[in-house]
């Protein structure tokens, strides 16, 4: 285009349409021949394709169904993605704009701005969890997976993943007196890295859960149910006894650290402090974890969806049978977990089956390093 310009698509009214688009095909064609473009200008395009001007324009507008900006390019910029030359500057790196047309509502110029360059028009550092307290037959809740399903009998109607209200109404004696609220903000898991380490809501069939009244009494003797899950009412506490039982361990264990990169063309100063504001912060990432003490032998959960269909959910637990990392101490190669029904996790494990060998049970499930994005700034 000899100038930026916002076409509407083709009125039905208009004649000679297929006429149109007939000479947007040619003009297409045209563009594919030249591959990489050629130093011509819009006039000599306009002869290559014999077409004058007006008719150029209705031959564009007929090949859209919406409003779109087209940018004013060289022919020798048709396979330039969409950029801005001040945002460039800036950037100094790769860079694909696309125009979105909000219908029926007025915005400032910050918040266009803001949506434009996908930047948050909000932040926070506390944390909401929405609590469906709708009637039980108006609620919105997930079945299990398709395999959980298959191998429940006919006549058994406990078809629904269990949510935050079954959780609670299910709660021990111990800790009747919580409100939902309570039961909500104190014990609600939130993601971390890999897997984390299983810290308050594991059911225990047999021996319930262990208050912390009880925990503080009892710790130092020799009978004291260390397996048994413990119940806190702060982090602190959860976080000092993860780190006696990991420590306590004589299994294989590591300490693992998630590992930054920083996309852009930054000076190296920079690039360290950016990553390091990040690795210190919590709330810019998020509440991952940027390290997790994991061992072999130790129940850890899943804090990530990674794939809901394979049962690979947040809060799915497992026993970590064998580290195997590849670029020690970061988040790398695989950790390999054995979940409490074989059944579930058989698509991943047959997905990666090339990945097996004689000291990797067929029952494991391998666990990898998950990446996620976020924005500097």
């Amino acid at each position: 285009m000899q100038q930026t310009v916002i076409f509407h698509p083709l009125e039905d009214h208009v004649t000679l349409k297929g006429k149109h688009k007939l000479n947007w095909n040619k003009i297409h064609d045209t563009l594919v021949a030249m591959n990489d473009g050629e130093n011509i200008s819009f006039q000599e395009f306009l002869k290559k394709v014999a077409l004058k001007e007006p008719d150029y324009i209705l031959a564009v507008r007929s090949s859209i169904a919406a409003r779109i900006v087209f940018l004013k390019r060289s022919l020798l910029e048709i396979r330039v993605n969409s950029y801005s030359a001040a945002c460039l500057k800036a950037w100094r790196a790769n860079m694909d704009l696309h125009n979105k047309f909000l219908n029926a509502i007025e915005i400032s110029a910050q918040e266009a701005s803001y949506l434009s360059l996908q930047l948050p028009l909000k932040k926070s550092p506390r944390q909401v969890i929405f609590i469906n307290t709708s009637p039980p037959d108006q609620r919105v809740v997930l079945l299990k997976p398709q395999n959980q399903l298959e191998s429940m009998n006919d006549d058994d109607d406990e078809i629904e993943c269990k949510g935050l209200l079954s959780r609670y109404s299910e709660q021990p004696k111990s800790m009747e007196n919580l409100s939902l609220a309570e039961f909500t903000s104190s014990y609600e898991r939130r993601a971390s890295s890999y897997i984390s380490r299983a810290k308050s809501l594991c059911r225990n069939t047999k021996d319930g859960y262990l208050p912390e009244t009880q925990q503080q009494e009892d710790e130092g003797n020799e009978n004291y149910p260390h397996d048994t899950p413990h119940v806190f009412f702060s982090n602190k506490k959860v976080n000092e006894h993860n780190a006696t039982i990991f420590q306590k361990i004589k299994s294989v264990k590591t300490t693992v650290k998630a590992k930054g990169r920083l996309v852009g063309n930054y000076k190296a100063e920079a690039s360290t402090k950016i990553l390091e504001s990040f690795l210190n912060n919590s709330k810019d990432v998020s509440q991952l974890s940027t390290t997790l003490e994991v061992a072999e032998g130790l129940t850890y959960e899943m804090t990530l969806n990674l794939d809901c269909e394979d049962g690979l959910i947040n809060g799915a637990a497992c026993i970590v049978q064998k580290i195997k990392l590849t670029e020690i101490p970061y988040a790398s190669g695989i950790i390999w977990g054995k979940f409490p029904s074989e059944n579930t996790r058989n698509f991943l494990r047959q997905n990666k089956k090339h990945l097996y060998s004689k000291e990797i049970l067929t029952s494991w499930t391998p666990i990898e390093p998950a990446t996620r994005q976020f924005a500097a700034g």
